[in-house]
């Protein structure tokens, strides 16, 4: 392997682990700006709770490429800080809703950080129990963790556009966060096949950039609405 195969592969490795948070960087920024999380979807970070813990039970029943183990790591951690933020600023803030009313109607949308922690360790831990025994005497296990992260992940921008489509709009959201979903998608789908990974993985990256088209499109076509009834109310305003 010549020296700049080895340096484009390693470039490479290192996007796979810190690339897809580059949005969720972004949205923190907007956040944290506006002092409003509304415009985020928190199931977004459910989903990926779980389909990166997942993932991290299924490496080590299935060896596949370091660098997503890594990510899948950072990735756990950046949703955490997140969901953090989203407690922070969002519109539940005042009311008491946490984990341990077991009200169902109120679940991932609790008022407390604390809830978010512990829902993440027992899943962790639950999982990772299960694990333990069933990952040495079954292969069909190590495949179904590999198919449930995938999967999840899949579905990961399902919340976001359901959330747009509710609300008609797409304030709050971050574009960047939008656009690095999609390149992120189209480049891990590549590498996916690239490396020649599960096949779960790249059944999952070419649904996901199914789903960031619509998101795409409702971001410009919410966002000329949003911009079309602005400007309708300033030409009102001008005119009193």
């Amino acid at each position: 392997m010549s020296i700049v195969t080895t340096i484009l592969d390693g470039a490479i490795d290192v996007l796979m682990v810190f690339a897809p948070n580059i949005g969720y960087v972004d949205q923190y920024r907007k956040i944290a700006k506006a002092r409003d999380s509304s415009g985020f979807s928190k199931m977004v970070s459910l989903v990926l709770l779980l389909a990166n813990i997942l993932r991290i039970y299924f490496w080590m029943g299935k060896r596949f490429e370091t660098p997503l183990l890594l990510q899948s790591v950072l990735m756990i951690a950046v949703q955490l800080v997140m969901l953090e933020i989203c407690v922070r600023y969002g519109k539940n803030a005042k009311k008491a809703s946490t984990i341990t009313d077991l009200d169902v109607s109120q679940f991932w949308n609790w008022s407390d950080f604390f809830s978010y922690v512990a829902f993440t360790a027992v899943f962790c831990l639950s999982v990772g129990t299960l694990s333990l025994f069933m990952i040495p005497i079954s292969g069909a296990y190590v495949e179904l963790l590999g198919t449930m992260s995938t999967t999840i992940e899949a579905v990961l921008g399902l919340p976001q556009a359901i959330k747009n489509f509710k609300s008609q709009s797409v304030e709050g959201l971050s574009p960047i966060l939008l656009g690095t979903w999609f390149l992120g998608d189209g480049f891990k789908t590549f590498y996916f096949i690239f490396k020649n990974q599960p096949i779960q993985f790249i059944a999952c990256g070419v649904f996901q950039l199914v789903v960031d088209c619509v998101l795409l499109f409702q971001y410009f076509y919410y966002g000329r609405k949003g911009n079309k009834g602005r400007e309708e109310r300033g030409l009102i305003g001008d005119t009193l």
